[in-house]
């Protein structure tokens, strides 16, 4: 996921486990509260007026294209 507002970029990553995906569904299925979460990890906000944020910003696009590539 990437958040950007206007001049700054944000990206985050998700873990999503088998035991969130299982409590989603029991949920989803009765009236229980769900007590599992989301493991999230994010970046500093990248400053796309320097050059460092926008080199940042580029690795981590570049990361999340092979990545997908990678996994098909």
């Amino acid at each position: 996921m990437i958040a950007a507002v206007r001049e700054y970029m944000r990206f985050f990553q998700f873990k999503i486990s088998d035991s969130y995906i299982a409590a989603l569904t029991t949920v989803n299925d009765s009236e229980e509260e769900m007590d599992d979460v989301l493991e999230l990890w994010a970046t500093e906000w990248c400053n796309l007026r320097g050059s460092g944020g926008r080199r940042a910003a580029v690795h981590n696009i570049v990361a999340l294209v092979a990545r997908q590539a990678i996994l098909g």
